[in-house]
Formats: structure tokens, sequence, C-alpha cells
């Protein structure tokens, strides 16, 4: 058998761990203009052969499925920090998040300094109610470690059927010496809006806070401008003739609007657009 758990051929893979930087040496120096022209199927030969090379010397199993995936997240990665790759069930499952029909804890999480943490507790959530809160750093879920997973994953581990229980182990505090503790919580499914504010900052300025960037945050925005540009028409010192600038704290692509960056705690100038 390819994988025998005897001294020689453990001790075989362990070289063969220590040869694999060189096929990395090999591939970067590689890299050289004159490389670069080469034709495509020649470079997919590289990485086909890379793939094979970690498949049989590499010192523990591992699969082709697992390597494929790997080098395609990768590929991604190095793009642009928005771009990754999903199988199918987890791209289904994603969907499914985002459109509200996965029961959720009621966190919002990201990466803050290398470690999950989380940014916001929508209010009655299960979360809020077992004492979770901003700043409390995630550190397992299920008895699982989150450190160097992709958000997207943890997001997903954090959802599932209405009803069921997950366990989060959290710290709190310090990170040197952190308070620790841990939370079982019920997974409930939760309305969402992605518009927590929508208010007329005068008379011709309308502010709109997009909190969550829900599958529904086209229509919600599109209603709180509406409602919005009717209060200000209903005005008593409204002319109707102009229309109402609008803010937004996110970016968001709209058939009727278009919206930058701007902080919650102000609008700037250069973060506002024009109802039109």
């Amino acid at each position: 058998m390819r994988h025998s758990g005897s001294p020689a051929c453990v001790e075989r893979r362990r070289a063969a761990a220590r040869r694999v930087p060189w096929l990395l040496l090999a591939a970067i120096a590689a890299t050289s203009p004159a490389a670069a022209q080469r034709p495509a199927y020649e470079e997919l030969q590289t990485l086909s052969g890379a793939i094979n090379h970690i498949y049989r010397n590499y010192a523990e199993a591992v699969s082709y499925a697992a390597l494929v995936r790997a080098a395609i997240a990768g590929m991604l990665g190095s793009l642009d920090p928005h771009s990754a790759y999903f199988a199918r069930s987890e791209l289904e499952q994603r969907s499914a998040l985002e459109r509200g029909l996965l029961a959720v804890t009621g966190i919002d999480v990201d990466e803050v300094e290398g470690v999950v943490t989380v940014l916001s507790v929508h209010p009655g959530s299960p979360a809020a109610r077992a004492g979770v809160a901003a700043g409390d750093r995630l550190v397992a879920i299920d008895d699982t470690a989150v450190a160097g997973l992709p958000i997207t994953s943890v997001e997903l581990r954090l959802a599932g059927r209405e009803g069921s229980r997950v366990r989060l182990r959290l710290e709190r505090g310090s990170r040197l010496e952190p308070d620790s503790f841990a939370v079982s919580l019920k997974r409930a499914v939760l309305r969402i809006r992605s518009v927590d504010l929508a208010r007329m900052a005068d008379s011709t300025t309308a502010y709109v806070r997009l909190g969550h960037f829900g599958a529904e945050a086209g229509r919600e925005v599109h209603d709180a401008l509406t409602r919005l540009r009717g209060e200000a028409c209903a005005g008593p010192s409204s002319t109707c003739g102009g229309t109402p600038a609008v803010t937004s704290s996110r970016p968001l692509s709209w058939r009727r609007s278009s919206f930058r960056v701007g902080p919650w705690s102000s609008a700037p100038a250069d973060a506002s657009s024009t109802w039109t």
C-alpha cells in the first residue's frame, strides 16, 4: 500500500515532505519573462505536475479533490479580496442564508486583526439573550476552532435548521488574559431588515442607513426613498421642483440611484447621489 505505517515508510514520507519546498522554488524560477510567454497548455501542465507531485509525495494522505479545490481557491484569492470559490452545496446554503431561509444566532462577525470578532448582535436574537456582545472574539463553533477559516465559512457554520442548537466558545477583554466563556444557542429565523434607519436630514436631504446588505436591500431602499420623497413633497416649504439628495453608508448598485461609501456618523458631499 502507498500509505504504510512502517518506520521506513514514515521516514520516506517525511523526506518527501522536505522536498516539497523545492517544487515551489522551481515554480518561482520558471516565472521568468520567457516562461510567461509559454502556451496555456504548458502552464496547465505545470499546475497538473504540481498537484501530482504533492499527491504522491506529501507526508500525509491528501485527495485530488482537496488539492484541486485549494488551487481554485488560491487562484481566486490572489485576484482580489472579493473573489471566492464555493462548492454548489455551499453556494445554495449561502443563498438560503442571504434570503433569510436559514435559522441564525443573531451575530454579525468579521475578521478584526486576524481574529473572528462579533461586530454586532441583533436585538432579541438568541445571541443577545445569551449575553453575547459586540467586541467578543469567537474561538470555536461546536468545539471546532474557527482560526484560519474564511468568514463565509464561519457564517455558514453559525446558521442551520430552525430550533437546532450550536455551542460557541468566546473570549472577552484583554487578549493576553481574556475572559473565556461558552454559550449554547438555539437557532431562530430572524427578520433582519437591511434598512434600519431612514429619515429626512433636512428639507432636501434624505439619510438612509443600510445596516445589512440582504436579498431585499434594493426593495427596502426603494421603499424608504419613495416614502421620504413623499414626506419632502408634503412639507410646507416644498416645491418638489427639485429632487432630494440621498446619502448612504454602504455601496449599492441600483437602477434608480447609486451610492458611495460614507461613515455612519456623517454624510459628506462625496457620499451623496441624486434621486433621478
